[in-house]
């Protein structure tokens, strides 16, 4: 109810219940199949140099021109729909969750790019699960 105005927990509770009943045969499926992919490209050695061009290249193809930088938790922050700013988190024991991280925060930023500023009621982020 704190993070979706107008949205009972019922209402939040019967969304997930819709997802739950679809995704749990999917899940099974996916389990019980033959075949199964390579986890090899997961595994490695990823400098972070390497990572953060990869990200780098990744968030200007998407059309993200804003600032990127490194920190402990990735987070996107924005002071107006001018100045949009990104954080990732990189480990060279793995890359797909900075990439990941990237580009679900580069998504946050486009959102709070689209709002002008500075926002009214009627066009301020909808809400923390609209955001997310």
């Amino acid at each position: 109810d704190e993070f979706e105005r107008g949205v009972p927990e019922s209402r939040i509770d019967e969304m997930f219940g819709m997802v739950e009943e679809r995704l749990l045969p999917l899940i099974e499926k996916i389990k019980s199949s033959p075949n199964h992919p390579s986890l090899s490209p997961l595994i490695g050695h990823f400098p972070l140099p390497s990572q953060d061009a990869l990200n780098a290249a990744i968030s200007s193809s998407l059309g993200y021109t804003g600032r990127r930088d490194v920190s402990l938790h990735p987070f996107s922050t924005s002071s107006s729909p001018l100045d949009l700013r990104i954080t990732s988190r990189f480990d060279e024991g793995e890359w797909y969750q900075g990439l990941a991280g990237t580009i679900h925060e580069i998504g946050h930023a486009f959102y709070e790019g689209g709002i002008p500023s500075p926002p009214l009621p009627a066009n301020s982020a909808l809400s923390m699960g609209t955001h997310e």
